[in-house]
């Protein structure tokens, strides 16, 4: 009289572990689907046109509750810190005073032109991109260990000419565009290295893979339940990809002319492939457990004199 009862909690027992396996299991595919679509898609054509396509001087940002354009932020404050930069040397060494009187307003504006910029900074989120794509893991790693940053602040040399007012520029543009990334992602942009690298997507691959087996192996003498785990799988996988597309559409109802929106939008609507083909996956094979569940019921382990 003992045994039901028991059996009936390893039953139960056995089928909350097999959910949450199947949760573990949907979130290390949902990590891996996250994070290789957006490795494909900033490596496309359609993104490098994206890109080279967009006008800086309309994209806008927001700094301090403004809005304003990138083109103007990157330039009023590239001609903020050339000034400052030059001012420091002239108080280090007075001589240079009159060698630096001639850097005026409508010099640097003359250098840092619209379309300089734009070249600029576009240059900068295609090289960052690869950086961020194909650098070294254990580097990253290393320099998180050590405390270090990929940021490296630039010197204006004391010839202040054309060529280095450009050199300053496009260190600034660097450091720009991985303080964006970061403040975005609100992760250090090693911890995104990490995270964007190809071993991340293999290892949660393999995890996955792993969790699956395990599922399978604990329903071996159940097989047929695995078709309702692997439904459960696939619906769940869909639903938070769902989740996740209409949450960030909401929370940026009234940033969508920002440049953050405007780059990552078409990510985002990138996972919808994967969302269309796993919700069909998943009732699907929730049906075919139900009809089996079924026949087993309903014919197969009836007596026979039933049948």
């Amino acid at each position: 009289m003992d045994k039901k009862p028991k059996v009936n909690i390893t039953k139960v027992l056995k089928t909350m572990l097999c959910i949450l396996l199947s949760i573990m299991a949907t979130v290390s595919m949902l990590g891996a689907t996250l994070i290789n679509v957006a490795r494909n898609y900033l490596q496309s054509e359609e993104f490098v046109e994206q890109v080279e396509e967009t006008s800086l001087d309309e994209m806008r940002i927001k700094v301090g509750g403004k809005k304003t354009t990138v083109s103007k932020y990157i330039k009023d404050n590239v001609k903020i810190m050339i000034k400052a930069e030059l001012d420091s040397k002239t108080d280090k060494n007075p001589l240079l005073s009159g060698f630096l009187t001639g850097v005026s307003d409508e010099t640097i504006d003359a250098i840092f032109t619209t379309e300089f910029v734009d070249e600029l900074v576009k240059s900068e989120v295609f090289s960052l991109l690869d950086y961020f794509l194909n650098s070294d893991v254990d580097k990253a790693r290393e320099r998180l260990e050590k405390g270090e940053s990929i940021i490296q602040e630039a010197e204006l040399t004391v010839d202040a000419n054309p060529e280095s007012y450009k050199k300053f520029a496009q260190s600034y543009a660097r450091n720009f565009v991985i303080k964006s990334i970061e403040d975005n992602s609100g992760m250090s942009a090693d911890i995104f290295i990490i995270l964007l690298s190809e071993e991340t997507v293999t290892k949660l691959i393999v995890l996955s893979v792993a969790l699956l087996l395990v599922i399978l192996a604990l329903n071996i003498k159940d097989i047929f339940k695995n078709l309702l785990y692997g439904g459960f799988i696939s619906l769940l996988y869909s639903f938070v990809i769902n989740f996740a597309q209409n949450k960030f559409d909401s929370l940026n109802k009234k940033t969508s002319d920002l440049v953050g929106y405007v780059f990552l939008k078409p990510i985002a609507d990138e996972y919808s492939t994967n969302k269309i083909i796993a919700l069909p996956i998943g009732v699907l094979l929730i049906a075919a457990f139900a009809g089996v569940y079924y026949l087993f019921k309903n014919y197969v382990n009836q007596p026979e004199k039933n049948k």
